[in-house]
């Protein structure tokens, strides 16, 4: 039998013999035993086997002694695989010599020996392990690929529906006027149509952008994408802006929520007039936009006030979006008559999202 190699085994016990070639200096071979679990783990000094400790407890191993061969031994280990409790997986078999090169036979006592063959089985169960912490790791990095694909997979669907909800609103709008201007105006229902064709294109842009996961976000431009919404929706709008300029990203994650907001005000709310206020600090960003039309309704038994977002799965992922860079967002009834939303993140917001949603956001 050769080092390293695995041995079915039919019969019920088995004797094992290790033995040592003769050569200069070579006196005899000692072998040990090791009784692992199935994690690699020795559970006590009983789970080990050798000539000053020749059998274990439950009786599955045995040391049998020494088998003189001329100039060289052989030391022999009984295996009662019946007797092996539930808890072993593995039994591991070892062997030292008692001289290493250089050394006479003679310098080496029967506790040196000993000691010599514990530290070789001690080895061997440490090679063991390390091939199953290998493999630990092995099964980790898989986890972690699977993971990332069900985060890939959460940033893609929320990319499209936070894209496709606006442009599609904005493309039924337009179409309506178009179908409503084509008895009378011909030429302002061309208009419209071309508007129709300008947001499909800008729409398969931004989709392929979502698609590479490279896609850069501009406040100024997803307000006055939110101006041209509502105003073609019949909805006055009203945008103010202050502050100095904010990071890429935080401008990301608010862009998001303008282009939600105005959404939900074109599809839902009945309203007649949309204001959006921007205030940017040396530290934090605010973002509040607040119509007068009805908004989205609360759940029934939720109240009528409290925190946290209002509304369909876009607002609550924005929610999610948000807090993963330090910001909140909430959304409900105004109070008076609407809807509002407010949302506030810290300028480092890039510093403190999460990556799989610092990728979403840009």
């Amino acid at each position: 039998m050769s080092k390293g190699t695995n041995v079915p085994v039919a019969a019920g016990a088995v004797r094992i013999e290790l033995g040592w070639r003769s050569g200069p200096g070579v006196p005899d071979v000692d072998a040990s035993a090791l009784l692992l679990t199935q994690a690699g783990k020795v559970r006590s000094d009983s789970d080990f086997v050798f000539y000053n400790q020749p059998r274990h407890a439950s009786d599955a191993v045995r040391y049998e002694g020494k088998n003189p061969q001329g100039a060289a031994s052989a030391d022999a280990l009984g295996v009662d695989l019946g007797r092996v409790e539930p808890e072993i997986d593995r039994i591991v078999l070892a062997a030292s010599a008692g001289t290493i090169a250089g050394w006479d036979s003679d310098s080496w006592s029967g506790p040196s020996i000993g000691y010599g063959t514990f530290v070789s089985g001690m080895v061997t169960a440490t090679v063991l392990s390390l091939f199953d912490t290998v493999r630990e790791l092995g099964e980790a990095r898989g986890e972690l690929a699977r993971t990332a694909v069900e985060q890939e997979r959460l940033r893609f669907s929320r990319d499209l529906h936070d894209l496709l909800g606006h442009t599609m609103s904005v493309v039924v709008i337009k179409a309506e006027a178009v179908r409503r201007l084509a008895p009378r105006d011909l030429e302002a229902a061309l208009a419209q149509a071309a508007d129709i064709e300008a947001v499909g294109r800008q729409a398969l842009t931004e989709i392929r952008e979502a698609v590479t996961g490279y896609r850069e976000g501009s406040l100024a431009a997803e307000l006055e994408r939110a101006r041209s919404a509502l105003e073609a929706a019949g909805i006055e709008p009203v945008v103010r802006q202050s502050g100095p300029p904010l990071p890429p990203q935080a401008e990301a994650l608010l862009g998001w929520v303008v282009r939600e907001c105005a959404t939900n005000a074109v599809r839902h709310s009945c309203a007649a007039r949309c204001e959006i206020e921007v205030r940017a600090g040396e530290e934090r960003a605010r973002l509040t936009v607040t119509d007068d039309g009805r908004g989205p309704a609360r759940p029934a038994g939720s109240g009528a006030t409290g925190g946290g977002p209002v509304g369909g799965s876009g607002l609550k992922g924005l929610a999610e979006r948000l807090a993963a860079a330090g910001g909140t967002l909430d959304s409900g009834p105004d109070g008076r008559r609407g809807f509002r939303v407010v949302a506030e993140l810290p300028v480092d917001a890039a510093e403190r999202a999460e990556p799989e949603l610092t990728e979403a956001a840009s």
